[in-house]
């Protein structure tokens, strides 16, 4: 390509969280697949905690990315914008490793959903800010 993206470092994070969407979307088709289940969860507790760690992630990122990518327009500093997609990337991967791996131990999800949540507060702050001086 002979143009430079006007986004770089959001679309880096992008693509990272693309990557984890289709593993999560892949263990979903896989239990659909084992469990013979074509719709819902077949009331199957473990299969119900992949389908929402599929579906929570598909409810967050896409706000979250958004922001960061607010944020690259508008100029904010390189490192806050990796700042808000390492967070947001860590994040989505600990909340992942719960949803996918343990339910016993919470402290992963409760990391996740921290992380999710402090970059969209974040993005949403910066946003506003720079709605209100500009």
């Amino acid at each position: 390509m002979s143009h430079v993206p006007l986004i770089p470092i959001t679309a880096l994070y992008a693509g990272l969280l693309a990557f984890l969407y289709i593993g999560l979307s892949y263990i979903v088709i896989r239990g659909r697949w084992k469990f013979a289940i074509p719709l819902g969860s077949g009331r199957n507790a473990g299969f119900e905690r992949n389908i929402r760690g599929h579906g929570n992630f598909a409810e967050y990122v896409p706000m979250a990315l958004l922001l960061i990518a607010f944020a690259e327009v508008n100029g904010y500093p390189a490192p806050v914008i990796h700042g808000l997609g390492m967070a947001l990337l860590a994040g989505r991967l600990s909340h992942a490793w719960w949803f996918v791996v343990t339910a016993k131990n919470l402290r992963p999800r409760v990391l996740g959903t921290a992380l999710t949540l402090v970059t969209i507060i974040t993005g949403a702050a910066l946003a506003i800010t720079t709605a209100v001086v500009a």
